[in-house]
């Protein structure tokens, strides 16, 4: 039986542009073809973990429209559960624009629309997603007092709650010791902890964030792969070779296999190994939902 995953996050249409140059202030840029794929962290988390075998429900929102309809089409084909996912006439579905250098690099903008409207009345709405789930995984793109909300739900079922701190912003003590696993890249790392992003080692960036209240922190370090400490121990798990051609779902690939190789209770040396070949597969293949691999795909790389 596949283990229980719930997911709160943004559900987005992803529009990418391919650009020889990322434009800075003031600049355009003409790019190459316009590519439209469903997307959003939550939704890219919760199919990431679909497709490496875990049995997910995603609690979020879309505008009652064509992109709210497509996303929601797609989501149900990779077999998400979608009960927690309410439809909005009084917002549009979010979209993120994005502008994608061909190294694989990019730079994005979000209009959140309908992911706005995810509030503590449809966290409440979803009590039997929570009910049932063994991990639960949430990232920073929803609002404060939903978030909030979620996590006590998910602490109260005895889930194994996991936070993807991105996008990157500040977070209270409070919050942070209800956390059990925190996942978080450098930028994101610094910003929980109020430093400059190079003013720590690695190793030391992970203790001043595991001071704040998670008991264990999970740090990404893009191709380099990543850190996990507990509070006690410390050990890196190096990347896999990739050819490097998107990295937009990388992290949520490596979110979403986290939370399947907690949810089977692997060891976690094995979890970040499991995570970090994800990350490296879904950097070779362009597109968010495109670039999430298969169980089949992922254990030959390991």
């Amino acid at each position: 039986m596949s283990e229980a995953i719930c997911v709160l996050g943004a559900l987005h249409m992803d529009l990418t542009i391919e650009v020889e140059h990322l434009p800075s202030v003031g600049e355009t840029e003409i790019g190459k073809g316009l590519e439209v794929h469903p997307g959003g962290k939550g939704a890219t988390q919760a199919v990431a973990a679909a497709r490496l075998g875990a049995s997910v429900s995603l609690v979020g929102a879309v505008g009652d429209d064509g992109w709210g309809a497509d996303l929601r089409s797609a989501l149900l084909a990779e077999g998400v559960n979608l009960s927690g996912v309410v439809s909005s006439s009084a917002a549009v579905t979010g979209v993120a624009l994005r502008a994608r250098h061909a190294s694989g690099e990019s730079a994005t903008v979000i209009g959140p629309g309908a992911n706005r409207m995810v509030d503590v009345a449809v966290i409440e709405a979803a009590r039997e997603a929570f009910a049932h789930a063994k991990v639960f995984l949430c990232q920073l793109e929803i609002g404060e007092d939903a978030l909030s909300a979620a996590v006590e739900l998910a602490r109260a079922s005895g889930a194994l709650v996991v936070l993807n701190a991105a996008p990157a912003r500040e977070l209270s003590r409070e919050f942070l010791a209800k956390i059990d696993v925190i996942v978080a890249n450098r930028r994101e790392g610094a910003r929980l902890a109020r430093v400059e992003k190079d003013e720590c080692s690695d190793s030391g960036l992970m203790r001043r964030i595991a001071a704040l209240g998670p008991s264990k922190v999970v740090l990404t370090r893009g191709k380099r792969g990543a850190m996990f400490f507990d509070g006690e121990r410390t050990f890196e798990q190096a990347g896999f070779p990739a050819e490097r051609l998107d990295s937009t779902a990388a992290s949520d690939a490596f979110c979403g296999a986290l939370a399947v190789a907690l949810a089977e209770e692997q060891r976690w040396d094995q979890a970040l190994r499991f995570a970090c070949a994800a990350s490296a597969l879904s950097a070779e293949v362009q597109g968010s939902f495109p670039s999430l691999p298969t169980r089949d795909v992922l254990e030959p790389r390991l």
